[in-house]
């Protein structure tokens, strides 16, 4: 995660007005300050985008989706460690994480002895406010937290540490242990062990997410720490036994392909056309001695589904980076569902029990979240992409007698409404920012009326609808240039060449050339695209440099490509 000064000359611009009177020694002295004190804004700059991609692995990520797995966050310092702490309380992980570092006890310490505002009075603000309550002792606090993180995930998902329970702690909960302190040797090694206890079928590996750059360092400790010497095999090939990193998606990959063919293997009996009625038939025969005969057959056929299924959603969130086609993977959804459908078939016809090991909770976590598949309708989960789809399809007054019924009042529906216009905007605001930066403008005020009650619920609901239909299908400004027309994407550029950010980039005033500009800019990609080129680095690089030669801005080229690459008509 890079860190950059955004403005440098704001920073100076604001310190010499603000040390106007002061000699040339006292702003020496203050600009010094004034160094640490740009050191803390970047830094917590870069906890933040730590902590964005250590909630999209809690939304996305196997185990810790579904409240089995949990993680190891290892800060820098005590300091850091709190302020992480205090960032998360923001998130969907407040309440959900603990903070355990070495050496400190604010019982311990005189607040009168810590200058406000200083490293020592955030940490000791930090355990009084935060932590301890009830004037609970940090040993108290400590001991209960790894009792929850061990014993029961779901309600202690993140330790933030320092240095403590990097060796000896022993939690089979661990799955992901991130990296934001550089660690070496033989500690490096006893950390990222952390994550190597299994507690069920459903943990296959452990995860390291390093933010450090410590890659080398850590294949180097593996090295170190695998040699011949710790090994207690009597085979032939002591190597076997020795711990190796693996690219989790490459071995991902390797497993969803073995457990595949597993699964094919063993249904290759069933009679076609493999359906319902002959998975019946082989897995449970046609009286009770078949089904009693034919229960291990059964039970490996249950295990394998499971097993199939779990070693998809292991790679599903990145499987565009496999050498999987996109038909191939279109065509593994469809095993999926059929796999999925065949098991639910075959326990109702042998009237047995739903399986209840580990990894049912991924399965059907996979199966609706990655599947084309009915959902469990929860009274007041407004936040469905399904209620955008059907204002579409049959406009709101009846999306909402479907969706709803006459369960929940209007301002909860409202309410459901906004969030899946939120949500849909979220998903789509990277194909133009500028135009969905405008609905996004119109959501606010809508938002406002409706919470202030200044439209009524029919006006509410007209115009909820109108920006629904916006989003689906942008309207066209009737001022544009006659060049742009028919040329959606050349629109999308011309909309976003004024805002894109840029070094020596200026994009023309006139409008006749500003479009002129962007439908050269999208002949260039239509007529230089590469097949298959989105995710081809090689590809992306011939393409992107086609661009340059035509903005001359490296910045500026990467803005922009960044929106072309979510254009559905170029990756095509």
């Amino acid at each position: 995660i890079e860190q950059n000064i955004s403005d440098k000359t704001k920073i100076d611009q604001y310190f010499e007005q603000k040390t106007q009177g002061l000699s040339l020694t006292q702003q020496h002295i203050l600009k010094k300050r004034w160094a640490t004190m740009e050191k803390l804004v970047s830094s917590k700059n870069r906890k933040n985008r730590v902590i964005a991609s250590i909630l999209v692995d809690f939304d996305l990520k196997p185990r810790l989706n579904n409240n089995r797995g949990t993680a190891i966050l290892v800060a820098n310092s005590i300091y850091d460690a709190c302020e992480y702490y205090r960032l998360l309380q923001n998130t969907s992980l407040a309440n959900k994480c603990g903070l355990i570092t070495t050496g400190y006890n604010p019982q311990n310490v005189k607040q009168s002895t810590t200058a406000s505002g200083s490293e020592d009075d955030y940490k000791y603000q930090t355990y009084k406010k935060y932590i301890l309550t009830n004037n609970q002792k940090v040993e108290q606090y400590e001991e209960q937290q790894k009792r929850l993180f061990i014993e029961e995930p779901a309600n202690c998902k993140l330790l933030i540490v320092c240095e403590k329970l990097l060796t000896g702690f022993d939690a089979p909960s661990c799955t992901y242990l991130y990296l934001d302190r550089e660690i070496k040797d033989h500690n490096l090694f006893q950390a990222i062990c952390r994550t190597n206890r299994l507690d069920g079928d459903d943990k296959e590996f452990g995860y390291i997410v390093d933010f450090k750059q410590m890659f080398e360092g850590i294949s180097e400790a593996i090295a170190i720490y695998s040699s011949d010497e710790l090994d207690t095999s009597d085979t032939t090939e002591p190597e076997d036994n020795n711990i190796k990193i693996k690219n989790y998606l490459e071995a991902g990959k390797q497993q969803l392909e073995t457990t595949r063919e597993q699964l094919k293997y063993l249904c290759e009996p069933v009679a076609e056309p493999k359906q319902n009625e002959q998975y019946i038939a082989y897995f449970c025969g046609v009286n009770e001695v078949d089904l009693q005969d034919k229960q291990l057959l059964r039970t490996k056929f249950y295990q394998a589904v499971a097993s199939f299924m779990r070693a998809y959603a292991n790679v599903v969130t990145n499987i565009q980076d496999t050498s999987f086609t996109s038909a191939e993977v279109a065509y593994i959804k469809q095993e999926i569902k059929h796999y999925a459908d065949m098991l639910t078939a075959v326990k109702l016809a042998a009237a047995e029990e739903l399986d209840t090991k580990p990894y049912e909770q991924d399965m059907r976590h996979l199966l609706n979240t990655y599947v084309d598949a009915s959902t469990a309708e929860i009274l007041g989960d407004l936040n469905n992409n399904s209620l955008y789809n059907l204002v579409i399809a049959t406009g709101i007054h009846e999306a909402i007698a479907k969706k709803f019924g006459n369960k929940l009042k209007q301002k909860n529906i409202a309410e459901g409404i906004l969030n899946n216009i939120q949500q849909i905007l979220v998903s789509k605001q990277h194909q133009d920012p500028a135009y969905y930066a405008k609905i996004s403008e119109k959501l606010v005020e809508l938002t406002q009326q409706q919470r202030e009650s200044a439209t009524d619920y029919q006006q509410f609901l007209a115009d909820a609808e109108q920006l629904i239909n916006n989003i689906n299908k942008p309207t066209q400004d009737d001022k544009l240039p006659n060049i742009l027309t028919g040329k959606p994407e050349a629109i999308r550029i011309y909309n976003n060449l004024a805002s894109i950010e840029c070094e020596s980039f200026s994009c023309p005033e006139d409008t006749q050339e500003k479009a002129q500009l962007a439908v050269a800019i999208d002949n260039i990609i239509l007529d230089n695209k590469q097949h298959g080129w989105l995710g081809d680095q090689a590809k992306e690089r011939i393409l992107q440099q086609k661009l340059y030669e035509k903005l001359q801005d490296a910045t500026a080229t990467e803005a922009l490509f960044s929106i072309i690459k979510q254009q559905s008509r170029y990756t095509e």
